[in-house]
């Protein structure tokens, strides 16, 4: 506790170690029922030098494990998991840092007759004990849906999706239940994430949204921020003439994006020139104010760290709605460790201006969904 504390306020440590350290110390608070401290009363400098080891941190902690029976040992530390399996011989374990256990924005939940009858009869009571904006699918014994909720921080809402028009993309219902969430949550929060695989509509289900604001004249421009990344594993174009869209929109993927969405790069120029649209590069985000009456969408934001997301989050006025979308999982094409959109969702979840919605099933094409087997 005293090490995280330091490491808490060192000006040493980089934001991202600070912040994990901070958080740290809040789960263990949040848990304390869950855990127990065990204050060793043998001499932990006696077993080190039984062992003929130095007296290093490493073996210190070893020592200690090593003290109490029936321990296992748990770190992700590989020089700790080296000493303790094969010095002091004590059964180890690593922490998972699998991204599958990254919040989602939603539950599917199977309920009993008696069970359901229960829950909407206190439709006001948090019974699934959800976070503010976190939907359920709620199942029957046969596994049929039976609704689709939202706890909305007082009471359970039940979905009703409206399909999104407009005159550039026509009409646009959900697939499945989890694409009616992103919808609600794309057009009543501030903030929404969407993250899933290829196909899944995370670029889809936003434009759709986007296109029918701007025509219905609620919103006035849309802002697309882009980080340009290459796929990785590909090379670079190198030098390209133009200005920044121009380069954007001929050059990097936000260009076929868009041409895809839209119809063709014609289309994109269109609303460029007519104000609707604008492609606003990553590294020029400092010099860049999102009026209130727009929306900004993040397009690939699993390629942008913390401090770039932040900018982007600090640059919005109020009103302006905010979409960021990307593939946590399995599109990252950059080296960072400190994940931008990970931390946004680890932080807003649960805000009462904030939606997550994990997009899981591909639609694109049969291949594009064999492709994901790779």
């Amino acid at each position: 506790m005293e090490e995280l504390e330091n490491i808490k306020t060192s000006s040493r440590k980089d934001e991202e170690t600070k912040y994990k350290a901070r958080k740290l110390l809040h789960i263990l608070d949040e848990n304390s029922d869950k855990y127990k401290v065990v204050i060793t009363t043998k001499n932990i400098i006696s077993i080190i030098d039984d062992f003929g080891l130095e007296n290093t941190p490493d073996n210190q902690i070893c020592a200690c494990a090593y003290s109490i029976p029936d321990i296992l040992f748990i770190t992700n530390d590989i020089s700790c998991k080296t000493i303790a399996k094969w010095i002091f011989g004590l059964d180890i374990s690593s922490i998972s840092t699998i991204q599958e256990d990254l919040y989602k924005g939603y539950r599917d939940i199977t309920l009993s007759e008696n069970d359901m009858a229960y829950f909407y009869e206190h439709l006001n009571e948090n019974v699934f004990n959800l976070l503010t904006n976190e939907y359920v699918i709620i199942r029957n014994a046969d596994n049929e849906v039976v609704d689709k909720l939202k706890w909305d921080g007082e009471m359970y809402q039940t979905i009703r999706n409206k399909p999104f028009k407009s005159n550039m993309f026509g009409t646009l219902k959900p697939l499945d239940d989890i694409q009616s969430f992103a919808m609600d949550s794309i057009n009543t929060n501030d903030i929404t994430v969407l993250y899933g695989k290829a196909g899944s509509g995370k670029t889809t289900l936003p434009l759709n949204y986007i296109m029918q604001e701007i025509e219905k004249g609620r919103y006035k421009k849309c802002y697309m921020v882009y980080s340009y990344e290459p796929l990785k594993g590909a090379k670079t174009l190198g030098y390209e003439k133009g200005d920044h869209v121009t380069k954007l929109i001929y050059s990097a993927s936000i260009g076929n994006i868009l041409a895809s969405k839209f119809g063709d790069l014609q289309q994109v120029e269109y609303m460029l020139d007519r104000g609707m649209l604008d492609i606003i590069p990553t590294a020029n985000i400092r010099g860049v104010e999102f009026e209130s009456d727009s929306i900004c969408m993040v397009t690939e934001s699993q390629n942008l760290d913390v401090y770039t997301l932040k900018t982007i989050i600090q640059r919005c006025k109020s009103g302006c709605k905010q979409i960021y979308e990307g593939d946590i999982i399995e599109q990252k094409d950059t080296n960072i460790q400190n994940v931008g959109i990970n931390r946004l969702i680890d932080v807003f979840k649960g805000h009462k201006s904030f939606g997550c919605v994990k997009l899981k099933n591909n639609y694109r094409s049969e291949l594009s969904e064999l492709a994901d087997l790779m």
